[in-house]
């Protein structure tokens, strides 16, 4: 379990810098892919925090297309 621990620790970091990445931006207020985007970042959060679950590879890609974008 101690494996496990130290992953979600190291997702979880990776998650908190994409989401300050998108609520830093001018571009997070308008639209409906800010919107989406915002919602998809409240559900990998959701199965971080509360389920303890791994994040997938398209969970990875997606941060990485928030990279990008914002």
């Amino acid at each position: 379990m101690e494996i496990v621990n130290r992953e979600l620790a190291r997702h979880h970091l990776i998650f908190v810098d994409a989401k300050s990445r998108v609520y830093s931006s001018k571009k997070h207020h308008k639209g409906i892919d800010a919107y989406q985007d915002k919602k998809r970042l409240y559900d990998i959060e959701i199965n971080l925090k509360e389920n303890g679950q791994l994040m997938t590879i398209e969970d990875f890609q997606f941060l990485e297309s928030i990279y990008e974008k914002y």
